[in-house]
């Protein structure tokens, strides 16, 4: 049996040592690479949905079929709106246009600037307190775990606006 002295021990210790940490370092990197681009296929996967529901509002438009007709004829009067982004903004552009919808209320986390003076802003879906013939929820991916939040017996029926939009 051979027997290993100090200096021995400190040579291969001085070896392995550069070489464990390198790999130690690589394994903590690549963990972080591969993280980053699983948020960022999530993100991706994400646009790509609401690229698809864009589409087929547009396409729905051209043929004349409107949410705010689809609202009315159903009969849905005074809306809420969920989501304050750019889905929510033009839902609220289409259907502030008809006078036979009430937009009463924009719900967002964000602080948000009075709209109108009749559509009132709140944080929470909660906190709507007059009666929604309609809540309209513009953050599509994430509807169901939103409807599960809501618990508010003034709100009548809850929709995805992309439930709307292939529903016309």
């Amino acid at each position: 049996m051979k027997v290993y002295n100090t200096r021995h021990i400190r040579r291969i210790f001085l070896c392995f040592f550069p070489v464990s940490v390198v790999f130690i370092i690589s394994v903590v990197v690549i963990r972080k690479l591969l993280n980053y681009i699983s948020k960022v296929n999530i993100d991706i996967e994400k646009k790509i949905c609401y690229i698809n529901l864009y589409n087929m509002w547009i396409s729905q438009y051209i043929q004349q079929k409107k949410i705010s007709d689809f609202v009315v004829k159903n009969g849905y009067k005074n809306i809420a709106i969920y989501g304050w982004g750019d889905l929510g903004k033009r839902l609220y552009d289409e259907l502030i246009q008809n006078s036979e919808i009430n937009l009463r209320y924009i719900v967002d986390r964000a602080d948000i600037k009075e709209i109108n003076s009749l559509c009132k802003c709140v944080k929470n879906a909660n906190d709507i307190n007059e009666k929604i013939d309609l809540l309209i929820i513009t953050p599509f991916i994430e509807f169901d775990t939103i409807k599960d939040s809501i618990n508010n017996d003034k709100i009548m029926q809850i929709f995805s606006l992309e439930d709307l939009v292939y529903e016309m």
